[in-house]
């Protein structure tokens, strides 16, 4: 139970209980490109039709956030995370889902995008 209140901390980036502590907020499936809102928490993506791209928002309001993206298609069609404007991802300009089932979680520390998980 410390554990899941640490996290709920961690993920609305104040320090104090999320609102939506039980479930760090939506989970969305997608179908096309999207940009992650505040609300969000996880993002997945289904390329079957076409590429995607899954925008993340500015580090800086989303500092202590995390968000999750998962491709849950097989096929050609990747899905590709891109920072807000000129910020990346631990350096790099974007983040590639190419296989099924493949998934990245993405931490801010305010100024950048740094990826805590990925498989």
């Amino acid at each position: 139970m410390a554990k899941l209140a640490l996290l709920n901390r961690i993920a609305d980036g104040t320090g104090t209980a999320a609102q939506n502590a039980a479930s760090f907020g939506t989970v969305r499936s997608v179908t096309a490109s999207t940009a992650i809102v505040s609300s969000d928490f996880a993002i997945l993506a289904n390329s079957t039709s076409g590429a995607i791209t899954v925008s993340l928002p500015p580090a800086a309001t989303a500092n202590g956030r995390i968000f999750f993206v998962k491709r849950v298609n097989a096929g050609a069609n990747n899905v590709t995370v891109d920072p807000f404007g000129a910020e990346t991802i631990e350096g790099a300009a974007t983040y590639v889902l190419t296989a099924q089932w493949a998934r990245v979680e993405f931490i801010s520390n305010g100024t950048a995008w740094f990826i805590i998980v990925n498989q």
